[in-house]
């Protein structure tokens, strides 16, 4: 010692080897110096300081703060002991110089049950609310308290579980402290667990502490099987004393009694390393629960710490065990004062800790009918009262809508079932809302959803009798968390639930299900407009208050303490990867994260570097909270972040870099930016700066790296830092745009939706080819001066962050929009000429425009294009600002109106987003989801009412009356053109007037324009009726509004109904058709229509319902009935515009089919153009929507209607036809390309396109001998029976095949071939026929024999006509009619195709006879059968009598495609080519196609048939 100075009586001075100088003040005071030690100064009495070799300044303030402790004085001569190691440094605070080792402190003294130690460690309360607070402290207030059920300490306390995902509690082979106060109150059994990762599931051992009888034993083991113990003798009962046990760099282990070691051995080993969670009070997972056997704690524990890396004690000797509460750092404040700061939302509060009285402590108080018992248990580690719910009910009112719990909000409560039988109880019900279920296995909460009850959430964790603390909360997006003892097990997403069946309905505890209810219920409480938490760690998650009170007044916002200093840091954890442990960041699934040194790399400080993991992808961050000293400064604006790393490394084809985000307290991203690297062989720093946008509450930090070619990243980091500071600079934030749906106008495209990316933050999606979507910003009143005044320039400012998709699967431009005092667009820039790409991991732009005088609202917008369905995700965050500058760039003019044809893409057709309530969408209409009504399908044209399809607009027996509107943005390029909205009302009761509005509002709501039906209680009832608006849409229009509304005026819910609108846009005709709904005439035929064939009925509204009006057409009995209504074009319309057909039809009983024509007629009524539904059978008896339009061709001066209906079950045909609508239609597109193209030439048609491809089969029947029978395509014939070339009567060529004679079986026939299977696909079959007798069924061609197994196809013929039979499985078939009788002694031309939609048409010398669907769509391919020309069945009386020539068949293929008819062919089939091959080669579907100039490039308003 060189020098020593003692002040006042009794002061000590200990010195070691260079002690330069130690000062003592005051009497008492100690100060050992060690070595390397500078000056120490120790003030008040008792105080005592052990300096360390890089600490020479400390000092300490408090009296009675000792970090060296010792049991008594040393003796004379042995000197003092120093109880710590010098082996590791650390900073430490006032009274704890090693703070920093500290793993975990419980106190009990701050806010509770909470971890003081600089870690703050996530605590977990296991089973029946965990250890409680006690009042029996050693040192302070409160202490911890356990228990189990066979004890006399309380009936049962539950335990603690401690967050170690970080391996803190992974003690390794290093130094180590473990220290409490501990008082039992008795032996107890065997096995009473203090602490340690020791769990008996999956081999998690590793080290504990336990009292076994009576005494303390410290377990540890190297492998996970093998077990150490160290037992010291036993323990004083029912008397507080100081446990430690501690190991030191040598590995030996000691354990101390009240600072007396008692026990000792050597662990030099590291222990299993298991980075587990600490278990406080228990150990392992089978032996939670107390009542199962020995295996917790019972008694009082105080003053816990975990020290990591030290050895505090390390002494043979006695030390002074520590007798006050150990230092710490103090909680910062939760920002408000005592109390519950969302109490003004809480709705029901229950707690039987404050009275066993069942009494609602909310804000508004609810009045409660019945009342609990009370039932002595323990809770939050107290013995207290709770309720007894035994055959109890407890009613609380509902009045006002208090338990309609949709939309935000948290639900608390605790509860047991404390019986053993297996029946479910009820434990509390919202009538059509929700129930919470519980039996002795777990409980389950279910909600009614479109009436129907579904359970959400279900836990069997455990067996009954022990406390469960669930909470559920519900967050403003939809989305539902369950919790259970704290932890965090999984989420519902968009949990909407049918509001309770009666708005007042009230909460039922115990509404008798099943037997008695033995069930004892604690606390509750339900607080509606708020998630009070949102957290997901899987674990652990922020204290939920458990072990605490439910406050019951209202908490204040605090002040903050004191004012924040700029500049400041952050603090990270682990900014340099000095810390091995790396759980302090979050990686992204895919990536890696690493610590990293010599020789892989030079680390910028330290010892250690972050390296990228050598993969292709590294996403890492970690969430840093902003201190609340600094909230009101970031709120207003005034702080900016300034993010730094360094990176050093390569980063060819690495996109990505520093990622940096700002988060509110949801959660949701507010700001996200990543700074670009550009690699370098040394340590380059990236930074990134920008001001925090309001709300900021957290901040992501962290890079975001992803290589496009091939190899690994080789890239590093290190030094993370961020620091805040003041800024006032001058800029005016006009938006910050956040990829909230909610927030912005869907434009074209899908509906806009969330997603989740890597790092969590939202995106703008779309599941469609195209998205646009835009805010308006109207400018500041008191901006104007300045905006039109030309002296002061001022710029707008856009910073955007997009995060792209891959490959180039389409992208995204940002653009701009300006517009007048008139609200009319008066410019418009975009970000990029043409959409771009933006990288996977994301990327930030920047432009800018001045902002011209007279501006008054701006448009922010995005645009996204892709192929095939592809899904966008363009648009993270954006910021709109101005700063008051001058600059280059201007605005545009826009693109001049009318002209470009995705302006008016959808405008003819509807711009309506769910126009018939099929999809339910709820957010679209803006109303409650529980107006949405789906009835039944059976016979919907009589009784309850049913909507056309689907579901219809119509309130429950919950909901008293109803209101939805959809707001349908406006493109400035419909301005001046009518806006057309068509729909229907109906009343299912009496009363209750509906009534529909159509306006024209303006960017701020007002409207410019409206029109409205009459409020009206339509009779009859049950029956819809249509209604009509137009207006015309004025200049300034942002959205046209849709508007239904049904009143409530007799008592009851609401009656009025509504479905299928369509608002379209554009120029329209009057309706050009006479009597469209069949409503002025009862007697057939309907005024205006002519009955081409057959007969039609046109029916009344009972027998069936009418789909518009009184009556509907319905057909005859008739096996064909034809109905039809010819218009002229009227004046001022013509070729090049829009003609469009919208009819309802029908089938009553779902039987008969029929198809609707739209026709383009010339002055000589010849068919120039036609549009067609097909033959449908529509399997539904409903009213189905068809819709046909073309754009007028040359020479058009009439249009057709026609209908034609076929009977096909022998009775009364059933298809119908009712409500139609033609007009003619044009918008400037149209306009602009009849002007520059003109209008399409007529439909043309060849009269058979080339016929080579595909023929499987040609016979020309000419030649000298046999060869008259050789097929052009290579099959060999043979002859049965009597065949022969007819010469007398041929049609081409010169000859015929000859079947006229009268005995015998007589066809020829080739061997079974694969040609002649047609399965599913297209065939055509063509030939001539002179028929001289009809007077049996005669087969013309045929692959068939009765036989099971063999039958195929066939075309047979008899009186009736020609009949096409098929089967499916080759044993049964059916056959059908298809042509009308063919005449005898003349040559026919017969021609059969079935397309690739199943169709067959049959044609009789051109003319079409037969066009719909046949029944077995694929024939039967396994017929061995051969192909038989001129008999059916190889039976005599199926031969064919007569001369068939030029037989064609085609396969893969069909001749004609359409049913226009045609000329038929005046010579004989071409003969194929020299070089063409006979066997089957390409299969070739031709259609006929309508010449280029037919051809509108308006994509939906004409139907294309191309080739197939």
């Amino acid at each position: 010692m060189t020098k020593a100075r003692v002040s006042q009586a009794g002061s000590q001075v200990l010195g070691n080897i260079t002690d330069p100088k130690v000062i003592a003040t005051q009497g008492g005071a100690m100060a050992p110096i060690l070595k390397d030690g500078g000056a120490t100064r120790a003030s008040q009495a008792g105080a005592q300081v052990v300096w360390f070799k890089t600490d020479p300044t400390a000092l300490v303030t408090r009296a009675g703060i000792r970090v060296v402790y010792r049991h008594k004085p040393p003796r004379v001569p042995k000197p003092p002991i120093v109880m710590s190691s010098m082996e590791m440094e650390s900073t430490g605070i006032v009274g704890d110089p090693i703070y920093d080792k500290v793993e975990l402190l419980i106190t009990c003294e701050d806010q509770g049950i909470k971890d003081l130690s600089k870690k703050r460690r996530r605590l977990t309360y296991y089973a029946h609310g965990g250890p409680g607070l006690n009042t029996n402290s050693r040192y302070g207030n409160y202490c911890l308290k356990f228990g189990w059920r066979s004890e006399t300490l309380e009936d049962c306390a539950g335990s603690l579980i401690v967050d170690g995902a970080d391996g803190g509690f992974m003690l390794g082979k290093g130094p180590f402290t473990l220290e409490c106060w501990l008082n039992c109150p008795s032996t107890g059994p065997t096995n009473r667990p203090l602490f340690g990762v020791w769990s008996d599931v999956g081999g998690s051992l590793s080290w504990g502490a336990r009292i076994n009888n009576g005494k303390v034993q410290f377990l540890s083991t190297p492998d996970g099987s093998t077990i150490n113990s160290i037992e010291g003798p036993t323990i004083p009962f029912g008397e507080w004393f100081h446990l430690a046990i501690d190991r030191d760099s040598d590995g030996v282990v000691r354990i101390y009694y009240d600072g007396e070691k008692v026990a000792s051995d050597t662990h030099d080993y590291t222990f299993n390393p298991v980075r587990g969670n600490l278990r406080v009070g228990f150990f392992g997972e089978t032996s939670i629960f107390p009542d199962t056997g020995p295996g917790a704690y019972n008694g009082y524990m105080d003053d816990l710490r975990i020290t990591r890396g030290w050895a505090r004690y390390r002494t043979d000797d006695t030390f002074r065990a520590p007798d006050y509460t150990l230092p710490h750092k103090p909680l910062p404040s939760n920002g408000y004062t005592a109390g519950d700061p969302h109490y003004d939302k809480v709705v029901l509060l229950l707690d039987p800790l404050e009275s066993t009285d069942t009494v609602d402590y909310s804000a508004n108080p609810a009045t409660i009918t019945g009342s609990f018992g009370a039932e002595s248990s323990v809770f939050q580690g107290a013995s207290t009262t709770l309720f007894d719910a035994d055959d109890i009910s407890v009613t609380v009112d509902g009045s006002g809508g208090r338990f309609n719990l949709n939309g935000p909000m948290t639900l608390e409560a605790v509860f047991l079932h404390k019986g053993s039988t297996a029946n479910s109880h009820r434990l509390m019900e919202i009538a059509g809302h929700c129930r919470l279920l519980i039996n002795r296995n777990g409980f389950w909460l279910n909600r009614y959803k479109n009436g129907s009850e579904q359970t959400i959430f279900e836990y069997y964790g455990g067996s009954w009798s022990y406390l469960r603390h669930f909470v559920m909360t519900r967050d403003e997006y939809g989305t539902s968390r369950f919790y259970v003892d704290g932890r965090y097990l999984s989420k519902v997403l968009d949990d909407v639930w049918d509001d309770p069946s009666d708005p007042d309905a009230d909460l039922v505890f115990n509404p008798a299900m099943g037997s008695i209810l033995a069930m004892v219920v604690g606390p509750v409480r339900i607080t509606k407009g708020v998630a009070r938490w949102t957290h997901e760690e899987t674990m652990f998650g922020p204290d939920m208050g458990l072990g605490e009170r439910y406050p019951k007044v209202q908490a204040i916002a605090l002040d903050p303490v004191e004012e924040p200093s700029y500049p400041a840091n952050l603090v990270l954890q682990n900014p340099g990867a000095e810390q091995k442990i790396l759980d302090q960041w979050t990686i992204a699934a895919g990536s890696k994260l690493e610590q990293v040194g010599d020789p892989d790399v030079t680390p910028r400080t330290g010892d250690y570097a972050y390296g990228t993991g050598r993969g292709n992808r590294s996403w890492f961050y970690q969430r840093v909270p902003v201190p609340n000293d600094y909230w009101e400064d970031v709120d207003a604006k005034g702080v900016q972040l300034i993010a730094r790393a360094w990176t050093i490394g390569s980063a060819e084809d690495v996109s990505g870099g520093l990622y940096v985000a700002a988060l509110n307290d949801q959660g949701e991203v507010l700001y996200t930016h990543i700074e670009a690297v550009t690699g370098s062989e040394d340590w380059t720093e990236v930074t990134h700066t920008f001001r925090l946008p309001p709300t900021t509450r957290m901040i992501r930090v962290g890079g975001r790296l992803l290589k496009d070619g091939e190899g690994a990243i080789d890239l590093y980091w290190d030094d993370f830092e961020l620091e805040v500071d003041f800024d006032d600079t001058d800029e005016h934030v006009l938006l910050t745009a956040r990829a909230n749906p909610t927030e912005w106008i869907s434009g074209t495209g899908d509906a806009l939706r969330e997603a989740m990316g890597a790092f969590g933050q939202s995106l703008i999606g779309v599941n469609g080819n195209q998205l646009s979507a835009f805010q308006t910003i109207t400018l500041p009143e008191e901006l104007i001066e300045d905006i039109d005044d030309a002296e002061t320039p001022i710029t707008v400012v856009v910073d955007y962050h997009l995060v792209g998709v891959p490959d180039g699967a389409g992208g995204s431009r940002i653009f701009l929009e300006y517009r007048d005092a008139t609200l009319l667009t008066k410019g418009v820039i975009y970000d990029a000429e043409t959409h771009y790409d933006a990288s996977l991991v994301g990327e930030e732009r920047t432009f800018e425009v001045k902002l011209p005088e007279g501006a008054r609202v701006l448009v922010f917008g995005i645009e996204a294009e892709g192929e095939d369905g592809f899904t966008v995700h363009p648009l993270v965050q954006a910021t709109v600002r101005l700063e008051w500058r001058d600059s280059e760039v201007e605005f545009q003019e826009p693109p001049s109106q009318g002209v470009n044809p995705e302006d008016w893409e959808d405008a003819w057709d509807n711009v309506l987003v769910d126009p018939g309530f099929d999809d339910k969408n709820a957010e679209v209409w803006n109303c409650n989801p529980g107006l949405f009504a789906t009835y039944g399908t059976s016979y919907p044209f009589t009784g309850t009412p049913r909507p056309w399809s689907g579901s219809m607009l119509h309130p429950t027996a919950s909901i008293l009356s109803l209101v939805a509107y959809q707001d349908v943005p406006v493109n400035s390029a419909w301005y001046g053109f009518t806006a057309m909205l068509t729909g229907y009302e109906m009343q299912d009761g009496p009363g209750d007037p509906t009534h529909t509005r159509l306006a024209a509002l303006d960017a701020l709501g007002n409207v410019l324009a409206e029109v409205e039906t009459q409020p009206t209680s339509h009779t009859p009832q049950e029956k819809w009726f249509k209604k009509v608006l137009t207006l015309t849409i004025p200049a300034g229009t942002v959205h046209l509004r849709v508007e239904l509304t049904s009143e409530f005026t007799d008592g009851s819910y609401s009656n009025g109904a509504f479905d299928d609108y369509r608002l379209r846009i554009g120029e329209f005709s009057d309706q050009l058709l006479t009597n469209p709904s069949f409503e002025e005439n009862t007697t057939p035929p309907a005024t205006g229509w002519t009955e081409v064939q057959g007969r039609f009925r046109i029916i009344s509204l009972t027998t069936p319902h009418a789909a518009e009006g009184s009556y509907c057409l319905g057909e005859g009995e008739g096996p064909i009935n034809i109905v039809e209504q010819v218009v002229s074009v009227p004046e001022g319309w013509g070729p090049g515009d829009l003609a469009i057909l919208r009819a309802m039809r029908g089938n009553n009983f779902a039987i008969d089919g029929g198809e609707l024509r739209l026709e383009a007629l010339d002055a000589d009524d010849n068919v120039i153009w036609r549009e067609t539904t097909g033959y449908e059978t529509l399997t539904e008896d409903k009213w189905f929507e068809r819709v046909l339009s073309f754009r007028m061709p040359v020479g058009t001066e009439k249009l057709r209607v026609r209908f034609e209906g076929a009977l096909e079950d022998g009775s009364v045909a059933n298809a119908m036809l009712d409500d139609l609508e033609l007009v003619c239609y044009r918008n400037p597109v149209i306009a602009k390309q009849t002007e520059e193209e003109g209008a399409p030439a007529p439909q043309t048609y060849d009269v058979f396109p080339e016929t080579y491809s595909g023929r499987v089969l040609l016979l020309p029947f000419d030649g000298e001998g046999d060869a008259y029978l050789t097929d052009l395509a290579g099959h060999t014939f043979s002859v049965t029976g009597t065949v022969s070339k007819a010469t007398d009567e041929v049609k081409f060529g010169d000859g015929a095949l000859d079947l006229r004679a009268s005995s015998g079986i007589n066809y020829i026939s080739t061997p079974h071939h694969e040609d002649f299977h047609f399965g599913n696909g297209p065939f055509a079959i063509a030939f001539w026929m002179y028929h001289t007798d009809n007077s049996n069924v005669q087969g013309i061609i045929t692959k068939y024999l009765a036989s099971t197994g063999n039958r195929s196809w066939a075309i047979r013929i008899d009186s009736a006509g020609i009949e096409w039979l098929s089967s499916n499985n080759g044993t049964s078939n059916t056959g059908i009619t298809i042509s009308p009788p063919i005449p005898l002694n003349t040559w026919t031309h017969i021609l059969i195709e079935r397309d690739l939609d199943a169709k067959m048409r049959a044609f009789v010398n051109g003319q079409c006879v037969f066009h719909k669907p046949v029944p077995y769509a694929s024939l039967h391919l396994n017929s061995s059968q051969p192909l038989r020309i001129g008999n059916y069945n190889n039976n005599a009386n199926g031969n064919f009598r007569g001369i068939l020539d030029d037989i064609l068949i085609v396969k893969g293929r069909v001749l004609i495609g359409h049913d226009f008819g045609f000329t038929p062919p005046a010579e004989p089939w071409p003969m194929p080519p020299p070089a063409e091959v006979t066997s089957l080669r390409a299969l070739t579907v031709l259609k006929p196609v309508p010449t280029t100039a037919q051809i509108s490039s308006l994509r939906s308003l004409v139907v294309v048939k191309e080739p197939e």
